[in-house]
Formats: C-alpha cells, sequence, structure tokens
C-alpha cells in the first residue's frame, strides 16, 4: 500500500502560530497562504486580539508571508523573528 503524506501543516498552540511545513513538492501553490489564514480565522473566533509567530531570520519567503498577512517584527532572538499580528475587531 502506498503511503499517503500530507502536503504541509501548522500547528497553534493558544494565539501563536508555530511549526510550519509545506512540502518541498507542494510549495508555490498557496498551501502556506491557506494554512496562516486557516490557523489566524481559528484564533480570531477565540477571541484573541494578538496572534505570535516565529520566523528563522534565514527564511525570507515565510517572514515576506507573515508580513503580507500583517504580522510585524517586534523583536529578534537568536536566528529568529519574533512576529505579532494586532487583530483590529
Amino acid at each position: 500500500m502506498e503511503k499517503v503524506l500530507p502536503a504541509g501543516y501548522i500547528s497553534i498552540f493558544g494565539n501563536y502560530i508555530w511549526g510550519l511545513f509545506v512540502d518541498k513538492d507542494f510549495r508555490g501553490c498557496g498551501i502556506a497562504t491557506n494554512l496562516i489564514k486557516e490557523a489566524m480565522k481559528r484564533i480570531i473566533n477565540r477571541g484573541e486580539k494578538l496572534i505570535f509567530a516565529a520566523v528563522y531570520k534565514e527564511n525570507i519567503i515565510s517572514l515576506n508571508l507573515c508580513k503580507s498577512l500583517g504580522f510585524t517584527i517586534d523583536a529578534q532572538v537568536d536566528n529568529k523573528y519574533l512576529l505579532t499580528c494586532r487583530i483590529n475587531k
């Protein structure tokens, strides 16, 4: 039987988004964007006004994606940027 693996995944812990991964064969298809948007929607539906994420400094593609979805860099710790998205609802 052939093994079927997911194209990507994301983890949510409270109002933190972390653990985003998209298989290299599926990158550039909008999967990461959709995963982050869905995670944000779930966090917002719980009434949170702040959403946090961390991105490795060398991961410019993920950093730019997060920025395009409303995240800003709040701090730099070691080899990561700590990001915040403020929800105005």
